[in-house]
């Protein structure tokens, strides 16, 4: 039986591999060229001008004094993000990525790139308003069957510089927390990256180290990254909403890799090449990275003082030695492939009222392979395979669908383990404004969101679950676990208000949701294993402070009995930040890699 199992799971990867692999027919590459008559034209002149907050003229004296307590975004650090200088030829490309890479920026919102021709100079305008980032948070979640709540001061653009500085003290997930991060994103005045943080908690520290040079373009020729992490916590596996087995994990991981970028091969046989910033190529949508990764994970028996930091009971909670994770250590070289083919969509009524922001439709794949031999120090000779494969489709000006494919698995002792095969699905239509008479009833945006994870012996310190804080809003977070689970959640978003007063914006939604997680076979969710609530909800966004973020508070009602002690019908109010899904596929949040590779953890 388990060598059936093993030979289908082996089906299943050579599938995905396949999928990531081969090109999709039916879609050609999209034409990023810019106007036809831009030849011969270049750039004279680039004028940067930063808006205030708060910019009614006719408003109230208060505003203005904020405006005057906030330091600017200083004009060095958009000049930094341009894609473009004074004296290079006209590019209509570069100028699209600039105003994406602003965009990108929580720390502005309106961002306008407008080029202004007379004969063969162009003058390049831009436009971005500031928003408010020194921001002194009280956060506070509840309804999801655990307490979250902290107290934060953030600062996501430090004096106009563009540094993150942020501390913040939080109780969640029965830890507490003392947390410090510091981020540039131009360090030293440059494009390089760098961030350091360190959080001190009830169950121990976690310290990790970033220092990068980032891809900042499709027509940038190389990049690098170094990171570093260590962590000494406790580890949780879940049952029915509670703890159900503890562990002592220490945690110590560094990657470092070099990428180089070469021009894809495109399908259009007259898309000529686009001078600009490397001139006379096209855009680099291929890239090619060499590496190196360890990573060592370390597992003991839970103590006396462990329980007592998580103010758990011992007599409760299992410690079984026979559950704990078997120690892991991979040390090896590390060859990367990835494809991008750019097709952006900028939108927005999509996650954050009315803050634009972009989505690619166009077909990304990244492959990742370690070699982790016992003669780099590693557990055993091993093989890590991660693969994904994203697209979108466009159906209107106002509707997409994206969809992504990816898998993971590990080759050692002659059998594939931790093996998890994965899809997701987004579609998001703006309909627009709906009127009842004259009576105007908000801007609605109808959004679907599915995903499925099967996993196949995975790692014991790794379960898939799901819970009022990811997918189920009428159940307690945790409540169902499983080494496979699937979701849909269908929601009808109403933008009623926005920018009241310029400070905040009001809407509301219904939404549906349905899934399951098991141990068992996939087909078991849909026999006995599937649960659903609905429910209604409000959306406070606030537009002028940094990533225009919302509050969400819904009403929840589930439709069956839970393994949570929740009651058919009993409602449950949910308060937390934040949409409970995004347009953002998983790979965005998380990184191609540990979509599949790194969730199911808890660290």
């Amino acid at each position: 039986m388990e060598r059936a199992i093993t030979r289908f799971v082996t089906f299943l990867c050579a599938l995905g591999v396949a999928f990531i692999l081969c090109p999709y027919r039916c879609s050609a590459a999209p034409e990023v060229r810019g106007s036809s008559d831009s030849k011969g034209k270049y750039i004279r002149t680039i004028t940067i001008k930063v808006r205030d907050i708060f910019d009614d003229p006719n408003q109230s004296f208060v505003y203005d004094i904020a405006n005057s307590v906030k330091v600017n975004t200083r004009e060095s650090v958009v000049r930094r993000e341009l894609l473009f200088k004074e004296g290079d030829p006209y590019n209509k490309f570069a100028i699209e990525e600039t105003a994406r890479n602003l965009r990108l920026l929580r720390y502005f919102r309106d961002i306008r790139v407008k080029p202004t021709f007379d004969g063969d100079a162009v003058d390049v305008e831009i436009e971005a308003q500031d928003t408010w980032t020194l921001i002194p948070g009280v956060t506070y979640s509840t309804g999801t069957g655990r307490r979250n709540r902290g107290v934060a001061l953030s600062d996501s653009n430090f004096l106009g510089t563009s540094a993150r500085l942020e501390g913040r003290i939080q109780q969640e997930q029965q830890r507490e927390t003392y947390g410090l991060v510091y981020s540039d994103p131009q360090f030293l005045d440059s494009r390089r990256n760098f961030e350091v943080a360190a959080f001190e908690r009830s169950d121990g520290s976690i310290y990790s180290f970033n220092y990068r040079n980032p891809f900042r373009s499709l027509r940038q020729q190389e990049a690098w990254s170094f990171s570093a992490q260590a962590g000494d916590t406790v580890g949780r596996l879940f049952k029915d909403g509670t703890e159900n087995y503890i562990f002592r994990q220490n945690n110590d991981s560094f990657t470092t890799l070099y990428t180089f970028a070469g021009p894809g091969k495109t399908k259009n046989e007259d898309v000529e090449s686009r001078p600009g910033i490397y001139s006379g190529q096209e855009i680099l949508s291929r890239r090619y990275s060499v590496g190196y990764t360890y990573t060592s994970d370390t597992f003991s028996q839970a103590d006396e003082d462990d329980y007592e930091n998580l103010d758990l009971d011992p007599t409760t909670v299992g410690n079984d030695p026979l559950l704990l994770p078997k120690n892991r250590r991979f040390s090896g070289p590390v060859l990367r492939y990835q494809n991008i083919e750019p097709d952006f969509l900028p939108m927005n009524y999509i996650d954050r009222f009315d803050r634009v922001e972009d989505y690619n439709l166009g077909d990304e794949m990244l492959a990742n392979l370690q070699f982790a031999p016992t003669t780099f120090g590693s557990s055993q000779n091993s093989f890590i395979f991660t693969g994904n494969r994203s697209k979108g489709w466009k159906f209107s000006d106002t509707a997409f669908l994206r969809g992504e494919f990816g898998g993971s698995t590990r080759f050692e002792d002659q059998t594939l383990n931790n093996n998890l095969l994965r899809g997701e699905l987004k579609y998001y239509n703006v309909i627009g404004d709906w009127f009842f008479g004259d009576t105007f009833l908000g801007r609605h945006t109808l959004v679907g969101n599915f995903f499925i994870d099967f996993g196949e012996k995975l790692d014991r310190d790794r379960q898939l679950l799901l819970g009022a804080d990811n997918a189920l809003r009428g159940y307690d977070e945790n409540t169902f676990e499983g080494d496979k689970r699937l979701v849909l959640n269908l929601e009808e978003r109403a933008h009623l208000a926005d920018d009241i007063l310029q400070l905040v914006s009001l809407g509301t939604a219904v939404f549906l949701d349905v899934g399951g997680a098991t141990r068992g076979t996939l087909g078991s969710i849909l026999q006995d294993e599937l649960y659903g609530d609905a429910g209604v909800g409000l959306r406070i966004g606030f537009p002028r402070a940094s990533g225009s973020g919302i509050i969400r508070i819904d009403l929840a009602v589930p439709m069956r009995d839970g393994p949570d002690g929740s009651q058919a019908f009993e409602p449950r109010i949910i308060a937390s930040a934040g949409q409970l899904f995004s347009a953002r596929l998983r790979s965005e949040q998380v990184g191609a890699e540990n979509a599949s590779v790194g969730i199911g953890f808890d660290r």
